[in-house]
This record gives C-alpha cells, structure tokens and sequence, in this order.
C-alpha cells in the first residue's frame, strides 16, 4: 500500500486497506483462571469467578521511556488518547494542540502526522486512535467530520462522516474487530433523558464505511436527579482482545462480547464494600476545583471560587450508596485488561488490577502516583503522566505478573 496523500474511499474499498493492514486474526484458546478462581461453562459462555476480591498478585514495571519533560520533546497539551505501535512506538492525538504526533520507538524524536487545520490531511479536535495493524491507525476526526487512516506514519485514506450524524457525532471508534472493522460505542448523548438508565449502543462500521451496524446495547449513564451523588455509577464500553467489554460500576463484573454482539464470557468477583466518607467528598471537590482551572487558565481565583461553590452546590453525599466498584478500563488487542481504582481525579490513578490475555493471572499495578493508563499490550503499557507543573507527558513501561 502506497502511503502518499490521503484518499477519500468509498464503496467498501477501505475494507479491503483494513484486511490487507490487519492480516488475519484468531482467539487465543482458553485456560483455566489462577488465584482461586473458578471456571465454568454456561450455555456457551465462560464465567470467571473470584470468591472474594480480584487477586493482587504484583505486577512487575520497568520504565522503558518517558517523551514531554525533556527540552526538544513534542509540548503536549491535552493528550488522552494514544496506542501502541510496533513495540514502543506511539501515535497519540493532543486535542489541545489540535495535531496528532508520533513518537519513536525509543522515545526519543516525535514528528507530527497532522496538524491543526481543515484540509484532507488536517485535523480539527482529533479524539478516538485506535491501532488497525502493526503500522496502522485510525484517528477520529470529530471537527472535519471524519475518520483518518495513517499507514507508516503518514495519511492513507481519508473517509468522510459527514452525511451521517450518527457516526460524525454520536459513536466513537473503540477497537478493531477481527476482519478489520472498527467497533464503535456511544461517544456522545443528551443528558435530559427520563429513565432510570441510558443505554448506550455497541456497532461495526460497515463495509462502505458510511453507516453503522448495531450489534448490541450497554448500561451507560444513570439519570441524575439534584442533589447528585458525586460517586454515582455509569457503564462503559471498550475493546479488548478485539471484542467488546462492557461493565457497570457498581456491579463487580465484566461482560465480554464478540463483534457481533453476543456474549461470550463474564469475569465475576465479590468485593467488600467500601461506603464514601465526608474525606472522598472533600477529594472530589479538589479534583473539580483543579479540572475547573484546567478549563479555565484565564478565569480570575475569585470567579474561579464562585464558579466552583456553583457546581458542588448541586452534590451531596450519600453514605448509603457504596462507592463504585471498579472506575474506567482499558483494552488490548491481545486481550488484556487494565482496570482504574478508585480515584477522585478524574482520568488518573495510582494502582490498576491487570487481567492477562486468555483468562491468565490477574495482578496488581502500583505505579507510586497518579497516571492515566491510555493503551496496553501483553507486554508494554502507555499512560499519560504529569509533572509538578502539571505538564503532561507520554511513557511506556514494560510489565509482566508475577504469579
């Protein structure tokens, strides 16, 4: 495939580039899971079952490279979104900047693959990356209504959303099916909806690359009613192992479902519960006070106070309710699985429980501070980190379970 200028495509001939880059995939064969699980068959679907909490077995971290701190490295602003490439190597969108960047391998250069504008080959808000193949991604283009594929670092087709709604605003891409279509879930919703969940929708982009094939539903958002419960539970969709893995907060389980929907396996485990305390409400209101700022670098202290006594004026506390069992997630392509703790900062966290590919051993992470873990492999994980200025880099660390 030659990578020259980017090409509109049409007609399921993006199809074929996704075949030809993502080569042919298969599931790895499944094995009983370690650390006092237990194992069984339902009517065709494998449940995973933990009598008490998930393991904590360690999870060894090796620092391989970190890119933002340093004089010379690309001057993130705004980055959450990036996956791995060939190893180590890193395409990342910084929405702030409005451009989307890779990084070596070694972590030591950047060049930019697009930057800000509204040409065939320019982005506007850059936001969902998601790895098709070895050299390959896709990047969301939610500004120029669009989605772009880069090959080797440079862009390769260009497909137009524009013409459909749905896909330039309502879904995001997620994941790569194993054919080479992109799995896509709920990105964007109105927020007045009246029951008591909004369900959001699991789809395959289809073969002409301008509609999208619902395959499924999840539990995404709880409607919320003033005074809120700050630690109240949402769903979330993501991909992992080329399939979909959907979860609700408040419930310890984890839902896997092939790309075309049907459910497939179900990890289960048996957490104390742990009720919120007037200390995580005071957490929370610090980690909006500092998104507040972040929102708004010009917004004056004082206005920024008023400003924040108007949000938590709409909160409550409510020990009743335990807090949420498990936070956001984050999927490979091989199949493992990142889980966030418990966290008031938003993106960030400290410790993550790691679940390996093919119902392997499941362990704990503790990176010593706050990151946002934005990709993994079965070998690398990539988090976004920050300094004591709040400046915001990429690094990568290789990690292996230990037990």
């Amino acid at each position: 495939m030659s990578a020259g200028p980017a090409r509109s495509a049409s007609n399921g001939r993006w199809l074929v580039l996704l075949l030809v880059a993502v080569g042919a995939c298969s599931s790895g064969p499944e094995r009983p899971g370690g650390s006092g699980a237990s194992t069984r068959d339902s009517a065709g679907v494998t449940i995973r079952e933990f009598p008490g909490p998930l393991p904590t077995n360690e999870v060894v971290l090796e620092p391989v490279w970190t890119h933002g701190h340093d004089a010379g490295d690309y001057e993130f602003q705004r980055v959450f979104q990036a996956v791995l490439q060939r190893g180590t190597a890193v395409v990342a969108a910084d929405g702030g900047n409005d451009e989307v960047v890779m990084i070596s391998p070694d972590g030591a250069s950047f060049s930019v693959l697009a930057r800000s504008g509204q040409g065939p080959e320019e982005v506007r808000g850059p936001g969902a990356v998601v790895r098709l193949g070895r050299d390959s991604v896709w990047v969301r283009d939610r500004g120029n209504s669009k989605l772009l594929l880069f090959v080797g670092g440079a862009p390769a087709v260009s497909v137009s959303t524009a013409g459909n709604a749905e896909l330039s605003f309502n879904l995001m891409p997620i994941g790569v099916a194993p054919d080479g279509t992109l799995l896509l879930n709920t990105g964007a919703f109105r927020s007045d909806f009246e029951e008591p969940w909004l369900y959001g929708t699991l789809a395959r982009l289809g073969p002409d690359g301008a509609s999208a094939d619902t395959v499924g539903t999840y539990p995404l958002m709880q409607r919320r009613q003033e005074p809120i419960n700050p630690f109240a539970a949402y769903g979330q969709a993501i991909s992992a192992g080329r399939s979909f893995v959907t979860s609700r907060t408040d419930v310890p389980e984890l839902h896997w479902r092939r790309p075309d929907g049907s459910l497939f396996r179900i990890d289960r485990w048996r957490p104390e519960p742990v009720y919120p305390t007037a200390a995580d409400f005071d957490d929370f209101i610090e980690a909006m006070r500092l998104s507040l700022a972040r929102a708004n670098p010009r917004m004056s202290g004082e206005r920024l106070q008023e400003f924040l006594g108007e949000q938590v004026s709409r909160y409550a506390l409510d020990r009743s309710v335990p807090m949420p069992y498990l936070r956001w997630m984050v999927g490979g392509d091989e199949g493992a699985l990142w889980v966030a703790h418990r966290s008031d900062g938003g993106f960030w966290s400290a410790s993550y429980t790691v679940l390996a590919p093919d119902l392997g051993p499941v362990g704990l992470a503790d990176f010593g501070r706050e990151v946002a873990v934005v990709d993994v492999s079965d070998e690398y994980v990539l988090a976004v980190v920050r300094d004591d200025y709040d400046v915001q880099a990429l690094a990568v660390w290789r990690y292996r379970i230990v037990g």
